[in-house]
Parts: C-alpha cells; structure tokens; sequence
C-alpha cells in the first residue's frame, strides 16, 4: 500500500496567532458516513464549515476536497455527492455573506456595491472587504485540515452561481453582475490560492481591489 501523501505546507500569516478551531459533530442522519461542523474565527468573525467523511474502506484515510460555495447546507450539493460516491471526504464552506451565511443587512449591501461595479468609497471598501475576508477564510480552511485524518487534499474547488439565490429585500439576485456560473474545479491545492486570486478578479468588478 502507498504511503500517504502529505499535505501542502501551509503556515500563519506573520503576526496571526496559530488557528483555534473547534469540531463538533453533526446531529441527524449521516447518509455519507462521519459529519463534522468546523469552526474557526477569523477577522472577528466565527466561520463555519463541514466535513463530511464517506464511510471508511480498508487501506486507511481518504482523500480530501476543498469546496468553497454559495449554497445553504440544507440544499442538494451534485458536486459534494459525487465527491463521495467517489470515497472522497470533503470540507465545504460558504463564501461570505452567501448560502447558509446570508446577512439580511450585509448581503444587500454585497448587491449594491458589485452592482455598481464599485464606485463610491463605501461599496468600494465593500468589496474590498468581501475579496480579503474570502481570501483570510481561505487560508484558514487549508490550514484546519491539515489536522484532518485524511490522505491528502486532492483538489479544490471553487463555484459561485449567478441568479440562483434571490435577495427578499431587492428581489434581485446576488451576484447579479455575473453573466454565467464561475466555476474552478479539480485544482491542485498548490495553485489553489494563485486560482483563488484570479477567480475573485474575475467576479468582483473594477481594478485595483485587492487588499495588500
């Protein structure tokens, strides 16, 4: 039997205490074998995750894959079931202010500021702040599981879909700027935040967004 790849180095930023995470087990059904919720702050703020393991077979840990999305948790996710009807666990997270995370105040704000590609300070910061807190959430997810019993990460992904989640307060939906659904799949975890990168350049609107 091979031995375990290891996982892709991945280290605190300078001056960011070491991540506390916390794993608390899921309650109700389990169709695809162990459920966790994971959690870690960042940015002053409390985010959730899930890690969902496929029931174990002989040969020890499964692979792992990275989803970051837009959908609640309680919605059918094609591409989390085919990741374990493949063995492979995964560990999901929404982006901010979407899915599960939805803000009735912040999110509307979200529509604004993409809506108008980011013109005037406040949706400018906005924006800014939604691409640095995506890529902060990010590191944090890579860096949690590495204490995961899985062989490897062996991919990432990266999915946002337009006009799918409507706003109850604009009727409008979120990412209405969007033409088609951004969709990075099956990338090699050392690209992953190069791909990161430019998966938020090509979503939020205007130049010069990144925060250094």
């Amino acid at each position: 039997m091979p031995s375990p790849k290891p996982h892709p180095a991945v280290h605190a930023p300078a001056g960011r205490a070491p991540l506390s995470t916390a794993l608390i087990p899921l309650a109700g059904p389990k169709p695809h074998g162990d459920g966790h919720r994971l959690e870690f702050t960042t940015r002053g703020e409390r985010v959730p995750a899930r890690w969902l393991r496929p029931v174990s077979q002989a040969g020890g840990p499964p692979p792992l894959a990275i989803v970051i999305h837009d959908e609640s948790e309680t919605t059918h996710q094609p591409v989390l079931a085919r990741y374990h009807a493949e063995k492979t666990a995964t560990l999901d997270m929404n982006w901010p202010l979407t899915g599960s995370r939805r803000s009735p105040k912040m999110s509307l704000r979200l529509l604004e500021a993409l809506a108008s590609a980011g013109e005037g300070p406040v949706h400018r910061l906005l924006l800014q702040q939604f691409r640095a807190q995506a890529q902060e959430e990010f590191t944090c997810l890579l860096e949690s599981a590495q204490n995961l019993a899985v062989s490897e990460i062996s991919r990432v992904d990266f999915i946002l879909t337009p006009e799918r989640e409507r706003n109850p307060d604009a009727a409008q939906p979120l990412f209405a700027p969007l033409s088609e659904p951004r969709h990075g799949q099956g990338i090699p975890p050392a690209s992953a935040p190069q791909r990161l990168c430019d998966f938020l350049d090509d979503l939020l609107p205007g130049n010069g967004l990144s925060v250094p």
